[in-house]
């Protein structure tokens, strides 16, 4: 008897050419990543208005960077998935909670290709950043599967982020928090 291989639609990315258009290809996440292909992802920063920004600690279950602290929420987007929608099922899936399109207010979209020297592979991403005002008593359900832990922090908290080249303390995103830090601190 004959089985038939599924791909369920979040594990399958659009590829995307140099430019960020879809190309009409998909493939399983794992060799976009690992043939170094161009995809999208959607970041969401949750700040609260008095300069504090929301971070989230991985697993250590996480394939990559497990344990350390990182955007407040983020994924890739699934094929035939919008950056927006992609936003708002992360929100739901690791954080538990769900927000109106409209909530999210997008800061940039980033054409980024950094080296990843723990994995030896290059990741070629289109991210699209959104930012997200929520009171600190937002009631948070995080997804232990996801999300070992979450904190608020001084914005400011985001520049020494940036020097965490290392990667001992945040997932070692380097001059993209900084990138961040001025975006938020002129919402």
């Amino acid at each position: 008897m004959k089985t038939k291989k599924v791909i369920v639609e979040h594990d399958s990315f659009d590829v995307l050419t140099e430019d960020g258009k879809r190309t009409g290809m998909r493939l399983p996440n794992t060799d976009v990543h690992d043939r170094g292909l161009w995809h999208s992802s959607s970041h969401i920063w949750i700040y609260d208005g008095d300069g504090n920004v929301l971070l989230q600690k991985r697993t250590l279950m996480s394939w990559n960077y497990p344990g350390l602290w990182d955007i407040s929420s983020a994924g890739h987007l699934s094929s035939g998935e919008t950056a927006l929608r992609a936003a708002r099922r992360e929100l739901q899936e690791e954080l538990g909670i769900e927000v109106r399109p409209g909530q999210l207010q997008l800061m940039k979209i980033l054409r980024r290709a950094p080296w990843d020297t723990n994995y030896n592979q290059r990741h070629r991403e289109y991210q699209h950043l959104y930012a997200l005002q929520l009171p600190k008593n937002t009631p948070f359900k995080p997804n232990p599967l996801e999300v070992a832990g979450l904190k608020w922090v001084r914005l400011s908290e985001l520049l020494r982020a940036a020097d965490d080249r290392a990667g001992k303390r945040y997932v070692p995103h380097g001059t993209y928090y900084r990138q961040v830090y001025h975006w938020i601190s002129k919402l």
